[in-house]
C-alpha cells in the first residue's frame, strides 16, 4: 500500500459518482490519491436517498437498490469509460453528499 503522499501523485480512483461502494470507501477513508467521479445518468430516487444519508448507510434499502443500478461492470464499460474522464480531486476532499454541480464539478 503506498503512502498517502505517494498515492496523491500516482493513484486514481475512477468511479460512478453515485456508486455506493465508492461513496462508502470515501466516507470511511478507504480511498487514497485522486478521486475522478463520473456523474453518468441522473441518479434514481434510491440513489438520491442513499447519498442523502450522512453517514451513508450501505445496509439501507435505498443503498442496496442504488448498488444494483450503479455498481455494475457493464455500466462502467458501456456508459462511463467511453465518456471523457472527469476532473480529479484529492480523495480526502472529494464531496460525498453534495452533487457534482453543488461541488463545482462539471457534469460528465
Amino acid at each position: 500500500m503506498p503512502t498517502a503522499a505517494a498515492a496523491g501523485r500516482h493513484v486514481y480512483a475512477l468511479a460512478d459518482r453515485y456508486d455506493p461502494v465508492q461513496g462508502l470507501a470515501r466516507q470511511t477513508g478507504g480511498l487514497l490519491g485522486e478521486a475522478c467521479l463520473w456523474r453518468g445518468a441522473p441518479p434514481s430516487a434510491a440513489c438520491t436517498a442513499c447519498f442523502a444519508d450522512d453517514p451513508l448507510r450501505s445496509d439501507s434499502r435505498d443503498c442496496r437498490v442504488c448498488f444494483e443500478q450503479r455498481h455494475i461492470y457493464a455500466h462502467y464499460l458501456d456508459d462511463l469509460l467511453p465518456a471523457r474522464r472527469p476532473p480529479c480531486t484529492p480523495a480526502a476532499t472529494a464531496p460525498l453528499s453534495s452533487t457534482p454541480t453543488e461541488a463545482g464539478l462539471p457534469l460528465y
